[in-house]
């Protein structure tokens, strides 16, 4: 298991304020020693806030490659797409080249094809990079990362880098459409993780997470803790509810 941090905020507003940091600063440290950065952003309802902060950095978006954790089997320009949400807020105001956007084709009707391209994208990226910066990420209350579900085959997954969870074959919290998620296996090719979670509604997923032996299958954000990575989990004091007298 690599480094891990935990971050307790007093509220909601330092933590975004820390996140936005914290994202620039490893930004900044992977492009002054390798030329450029790879990150992997997440969606949900916590991160777009980070993102305008982002937006209005200096941060040299020439020199950064955007991937995704996940994404909601819609085009674009649906309220759901994880993409959307983070053009509007992020790409957009910030300027970020195209070239420099690697997006899961969540309107392709072939979802296995769908997550072939991506992993394709993802090893194309990653030959010479050997490993993400940095994968941000968000925890659902049933502790959820990206679109591994409490429970999914995908869980167990070490050879392929992304796969498809198809709401007709599992229960899907809302939205419940398909999703494309990146597995276990690119959630530990990362130098970095940051994991953000806020809110006393998942309170429980994190003392159960962080307080519970092992166990990917029922808590699947433990998967986060990849062999080399350091991750940092930034939670509110209601996020952290449960957990504050124990650490």
């Amino acid at each position: 298991m690599g480094r891990r941090a935990i971050v307790i905020h007093p509220s909601r507003e330092t933590l975004l304020d820390d996140a936005a940091v914290q994202i620039e600063t490893a930004i900044d440290t992977a492009v002054r020693a390798r030329g450029r950065a790879l990150i992997v952003l997440t969606g949900g309802s916590t991160i777009p806030p980070v993102y305008e902060r982002l937006a209005r950095s200096a941060i040299d978006w020439n020199r950064v490659e955007l991937f995704w954790s996940d994404e909601r089997c819609v085009g674009p320009d649906d309220p759901d797409s994880n993409y959307g949400m983070t053009r509007e807020v992020l790409l957009q105001p910030a300027r970020v080249p195209d070239a420099n956007v690697h997006r899961f084709d969540g309107e392709e009707p072939d979802r296995d094809r769908a997550a072939r391209a991506y992993a394709a994208e993802i090893e194309a990226a990653l030959v010479d990079a050997s490993r993400f910066d940095l994968i941000v990420l968000g925890m659902g209350t049933d502790a959820h990362v990206a679109s591994l579900f409490p429970g999914h085959p995908l869980i167990g997954e070490s050879d392929r880098w992304t796969g498809a969870v198809l709401a007709d074959r599992f229960s899907i919290p809302k939205p419940s459409v398909d999703r494309l998620t990146l597995t276990p296996r690119a959630l530990h090719a990362t130098r970095e993780v940051l994991l953000i979670v806020t809110g006393a509604k998942k309170a429980p997923a994190v003392h159960g997470a962080l307080g519970s032996v092992r166990d990917p299958l029922q808590w699947p954000v433990q998967l986060v803790d990849g062999p080399e990575s350091r991750v940092t989990w930034l939670l509110d004091s209601d996020a952290a509810a449960e957990i504050e007298g124990e650490l």
